[in-house]
């Protein structure tokens, strides 16, 4: 499903109307409306959001693929307008189309945004006061295929991502989507990485045609909340061409029983992923070590096919050369300096490695390209200097209890 704002300006005698539509005027146009939308029977709908000087706005709504621009033209004319050539058409998120839908209603050219929503199965999500269930929605932005791949590069999901991306990329475009051969699970502690390697992955199957829509919802769970089945149903119906991220970090303990209720809420969430699985691409991100809950969801999943992407340690060469990567990246030279902070042996996330780096860049910027400043201490070295220190201290703060007599003491 398809939401989009369409403004046009009005040629003619509207040109001269430098004022608001009157009361009478705007009832005549929804009257227009309303018979025109009857004749898609909710397979399309237009509504005009407002109509100030020469310049309409209006909200649409696609359940189909159509031809935006060419039927907006014989809605004007349904409504008897006459407009220039140029439309401004941009895909917006549902949020976005609510507001207009409430603007409509408010100037009164249609009755009730709500009943539009019923209408077209979205009552649950298009509620003036939803609280059943909160999304965030985002655009899909477009990337060639170079710039896709150089940031991939810089993400330690790499492994599993670049060949991915080689999948996506060797099938054929296609302007109609026939369905969606695989979903993906993604595993990362890290928020940052997480947000990255999902929009690389939506760029690049919306450059190939696998997503019909650039807007995408995610929804978080960090509880075992209690939502409706009808609500998840929506959420994925309102996404349809499109993606649903899920933020999954409820009951993400390893115990055999998830007796909060997170049981429930992955059931839900899987049935309603199985139904729109065609239709709507999922993207289900766990922490990384929250394997027996993947595991639950991978049992309520059937025969749906994921590829599973993680977050990856590097350690030895890799580590050094992720560190080479972000030297690169800043124009600067490696120094032994920067490869000592590496302990053999150990393997270190991304975030790990950006630290060694900011902290090293940060000391050659003072010492080396900037040495005056070489004697200003960083905000890590003033802590360190104002901790407590001595053997009273440290016997109290490994003393069990006293947790009292501990505050009074960090305080002072």
């Amino acid at each position: 499903m398809q939401y989009y704002k369409l403004v046009a300006s009005l040629a003619g005698e509207e040109v001269a109307a430098t004022r608001k539509r009157n009361s009478a005027e705007r009832i005549a146009i929804s009257a227009k409306s309303n018979a025109f939308n009857k004749l898609f029977h909710d397979r399309v709908f237009f509504c005009v959001a407002d109509i100030i000087d020469n310049i309409l706005t209006a909200g649409i709504i696609c359940a189909e693929d159509v031809d935006i621009n060419q039927q907006f033209q014989k809605y004007a004319n349904a409504l008897d307008m006459k407009l220039n050539e140029s439309l401004q058409t941009e895909e917006i998120t549902f949020h976005a189309l609510r507001n207009l839908l409430s603007q409509s209603e408010h100037n009164d050219y249609i009755e009730d945004a709500e009943d539009v929503f019923e209408q077209f199965g979205l009552g649950k999500l298009g509620a003036r006061y939803c609280r059943d269930l909160s999304f965030r929605e985002n655009l899909i932005n477009e990337a060639d295929k170079t710039d896709i791949y150089n940031r991939a590069v810089r993400l330690l999901t790499m492994k599993q991502l670049l060949p991915e991306l080689d999948r996506i990329y060797a099938g054929r475009t296609s302007s109609e989507i026939a369905g969606h051969p695989v979903h993906y699970m993604l595993q990362t502690d890290d928020m940052d990485i997480c947000g990255k390697t999902v929009r690389l992955l939506l760029q690049a199957l919306y450059a190939n045609g696998r997503l019909q829509n650039r807007r995408y919802s995610t929804v978080a769970f960090e509880t075992a909340d209690e939502i409706s089945r009808q609500t998840y149903d929506q959420l994925y119906k309102s996404n349809s061409g499109g993606a649903v991220i899920v933020l999954y970090r409820a009951g993400c303990a390893d115990a055999d029983d998830l007796a909060d209720g997170s049981r429930d809420t992955i059931d839900l969430l899987c049935k309603a992923m199985k139904k729109y699985r065609n239709q709507v691409l999922t993207v289900f991100c766990l922490p990384r070590e929250c394997n027996r809950t993947k595991e639950i969801f991978f049992e309520n999943l059937g025969t749906t096919s994921f590829i599973e992407l993680q977050e990856e340690f590097a350690e030895g060469e890799c580590a050094k050369n992720y560190l080479k990567m972000l030297a690169r990246e800043n124009h600067i030279r490696t120094d032994k300096k920067l490869f000592d902070q590496l302990e053999e042996g150990k393997g270190y996330l991304a975030p790990d490695l950006q630290s060694i780096f900011d902290e090293w860049y940060n000391s050659k910027l003072k010492t080396v390209i900037y040495p005056q400043y070489k004697e200003t201490a960083t905000v890590k070295r003033e802590i360190a200097k104002a901790k407590p220190k001595g053997s009273a201290y440290d016997e109290l703060m490994e003393m069990i209890g006293l947790t009292e007599a501990k505050k009074l003491s960090c305080r002072r």
